[in-house]
């Protein structure tokens, strides 16, 4: 169980904050509630994530060690594989449900590749490619601010020199 004060990954709504923790009748049953401030999106957002939920991936953001490492690894980790492009979207969105680090670089990275064999045809990226990479890099920047105790956009910075030193 999380407690008060940790800084938890709630599914694709990235960082988030655990504000309190308390019981509320919801559905017309008692139920022991997490109380969550996404840090990144939405600041006024409230969201109230059951105790015993095992639908939505609820985990505590990477140590900083971990996360040290996952940036010297950026360059190892391939982009993730989209072999079939009609089930594009329910690929991202199984990778991003999973709120695992290693899926969103993933995923940042296939739509990066994406996005260059567009550009040489002269066609542009889809919605869903968009919607998904501003999801993924959200998620991703925000941990790794969290984790390693610098701005976003220093993580962002973090991420597209390591995706460079290729």
């Amino acid at each position: 169980m999380f407690e008060i004060g940790n800084f938890v990954v709630y599914g694709v709504s990235g960082v988030c904050k655990i504000d309190d923790i308390k019981n509320l009748a919801m559905g017309g049953e008692i139920r022991k509630y997490y109380v969550l401030k996404p840090i990144f999106t939405n600041n006024e957002a409230t969201i109230f994530a059951p105790v015993d939920n095992g639908k939505v991936v609820m985990r505590k953001i990477m140590s900083r060690e971990d996360a040290e490492r996952f940036a010297e690894e950026i360059t190892s980790i391939r982009p993730l594989p989209v072999d079939n492009e009609k089930a594009r979207k329910e690929i991202y969105s199984e990778a991003m449900s999973e709120a695992d680090p290693y899926k969103w670089i993933g995923i940042i990275k296939c739509i990066e590749r994406r996005k260059m064999i567009l550009l040489r045809n002269k066609k542009k990226l889809a919605e869903i490619d968009m919607h998904y990479d501003s999801l993924a890099k959200t998620s991703l920047y925000g941990e790794l601010s969290v984790a390693l105790g610098i701005s976003r956009e220093e993580a962002e910075e973090l991420v597209g020199r390591a995706k460079a030193a290729r």
